[in-house]
């Protein structure tokens, strides 16, 4: 196990603690926190409605499929949320840049799109135990000179707006030219186009891409930056649903769910994938 997991598995215990602690003070009236936080997860009973953000720009990860309705990877994780929680699943789409304030409106309850744990994001949400491993890889138009990081500098680079993708590259070629787009399917429309050079993103996206697409092609020296965490992504200072996401995510991962959604989707064996996470 990493020590990056060690530190996120430990957070997500801790919070997990949290959650449970306010909600025994709640119960006795010893302090915690006010009636007007701390309501999500029995707003979601009440309602019987579990409103949650997908990417659905991001194959498979998330998709719209052929009846016009939201599914994919993190889409189906979503589902089963709300079957754990006994709620009826509103999946709506988001963008990579839209998914933090989504849930800081109240728009969202959940968000379920490649969301990768960063220092950063924890100041503005809170996450769930990983979900997924994942790491980013590097795709070019086949027949490319750019086969490693050092190749990108001066030229342009597709990522997806909001993604961790643009810190990744930025941290592995400072002379990249960044080129940001609205979602990962029109940042790699850029490439295929030759509107840009190259794009990084999550290595299984990219390794689905390429598999569908013969007109583009993984960097020879294709693998970006450290291995991360996808995870699902809540609101601050609602212990009580973060809690009860995390029951979920350990079960997902106890039962093996992690690997048969990945080759359901991915059609390949995960390798790395959920190293550490499922028992």
């Amino acid at each position: 196990m990493t020590g990056a997991l060690q530190v996120v598995l430990r957070q997500g215990m801790w919070r997990a603690a949290v959650g449970a602690g306010v909600l025994v003070l709640a119960l006795t009236g010893c302090g915690g926190q006010s009636d007007a936080k701390n309501k999500s997860l029995s707003t979601i009973t009440e309602r019987g409605t579990l409103n949650v953000g997908s990417c659905l720009a991001t194959p498979p990860w998330g998709i719209i499929n052929s009846a016009g309705n939201p599914d994919g990877f993190d889409v189906d994780v979503a589902k089963q949320l709300g079957e754990f929680l006994g709620a009826k699943v509103n999946d709506t789409d988001v963008s990579a840049a839209s998914r933090v304030p989504s849930l800081q409106s109240g728009k969202l309850d959940v968000v379920s799109c490649t969301f990768t744990v960063t220092p950063e994001r924890q100041e503005q949400v809170d996450f769930s135990l990983p979900v997924v491993n994942t790491g980013n890889s590097l795709v070019t138009r086949k027949g490319s000179s750019i086969q490693t990081v050092d190749d990108l500098t001066g030229h342009t680079v597709a990522v997806n707006k909001g993604g961790s993708a643009i810190g990744v590259t930025q941290a592995a070629n400072a002379k990249a030219k960044l080129q940001p787009y609205e979602s990962f399917a029109d940042a790699l429309l850029a490439v295929k186009q030759g509107q840009a050079d190259a794009m990084i993103d999550t290595s299984d996206a990219m390794a689905s891409a390429v598999k569908k697409d013969p007109s583009l092609a993984l960097a020879v020296d294709g693998k970006v930056g450290p291995i991360k965490h996808f995870a699902l992504g809540v609101r601050k200072d609602e212990p009580e649903l973060l809690a009860k996401v995390n029951e979920f995510v350990t079960k997902f991962h106890a039962e093996g769910t992690g690997t048969e959604l990945y080759r359901k989707w991915f059609e390949a064996n995960p390798t790395y994938q959920f190293e550490g996470l499922e028992s």
